[in-house]
């Protein structure tokens, strides 16, 4: 449960809005209960304000308290410190995900998608590229996953075939056809890059590696972290070969193959109306 709050930047922005209201609140019980507060006039109106409203007594309590210096440098202490680190959580650790996951998605992007894409545009006029959003099961049995999509596919009167998308690197990619008819360009690759993702969960929920657990909060955030995989492979893409590449959620089964069908028979239309 905590692992599920401590990665949602809601929770640290309830956490600086507390640390900040009891900082400012024992800060200004400590000046009010000072026999020096007399001193300044709009003290001296806080003061009376308070007393209309019934919050004095608080204030009065929490500031004799303060009076102890080694109690207000504990209090106070704290405070800054569960700020601090609602700050650093907020900014810093949502900067270095962020990058972390622009980094596996410019290098899947340069390594492969880019020269996939030039592959199918130098040799077929019309193509898809679809890329399979994975499950969480990608990082926990990758093998057993790859040949489930397969096995899907199969079920859909598909074959999959690997063509080689670039000689000098041995990339690869699955390409479809159906069995009783002639293959058509639509291309099919699971980011299994996306295993290193298990990386940034285990860092986020401080587990040593290796120990993923069986837990809801694992699968919903290996989901975000795809989309916003998802998301950084947009912003690199070329802006005319965009349409020409999906991504299909593996999650449900009969979502799965009611998509792939649909752009299956798009790309068939593309195909006929050029013949």
């Amino acid at each position: 449960m905590f692992s599920w709050l401590r990665s949602r930047n809601v929770f640290w922005w309830v956490i600086i809005a507390f640390c900040f209201t009891c900082i400012c609140f024992v800060v200004i019980s400590a000046v009010l209960t000072n026999a020096q507060s007399v001193q300044f006039e709009w003290l001296l109106k806080l003061r009376s304000q308070l007393e209309t409203l019934g919050w004095m007594p608080v204030f009065q309590t929490v500031g004799e308290l303060m009076q102890d210096d080694a109690l207000y440098a504990i209090s106070v202490g704290v405070l800054f410190s569960l700020l601090s680190t609602g700050l650093i959580f907020v900014f810093k650790i949502s900067s270095i995900r962020k990058v972390a996951i622009q980094a596996i998605a410019y290098g899947y992007f340069e390594n492969f998608l880019i020269r996939l894409v030039k592959h199918c545009t130098a040799n077929y006029p019309h193509y898809r590229i679809v890329l399979v959003r994975p499950t969480f099961q990608l990082v926990e049995y990758p093998d057993v996953y790859m040949e489930d999509i397969k096995a899907r596919l199969r079920a859909l009167g598909f074959e999959t075939v690997k063509e080689m998308t670039d000689e000098n690197f041995v990339r690869n990619a699955l390409f479809v056809q159906r069995k009783d008819n002639p293959p058509i360009p639509l291309f099919i690759d699971i980011p299994t890059t996306l295993k290193t993702l298990r990386k940034i969960l285990e860092l986020e929920a401080d587990m040593p590696a290796g120990k993923i657990v069986e837990h809801r909060w694992w699968r919903t955030r290996f989901a975000q972290l795809c989309r916003e995989f998802e998301k950084s492979i947009g912003q690199v893409l070329p802006t005319n070969s965009w349409g020409n590449i999906v991504f299909i959620d593996s999650q449900n089964t009969a979502k799965f193959e009611a998509q792939l069908l649909a752009e299956i028979e798009k790309l068939e239309s593309l195909l006929r109306d050029r013949s």
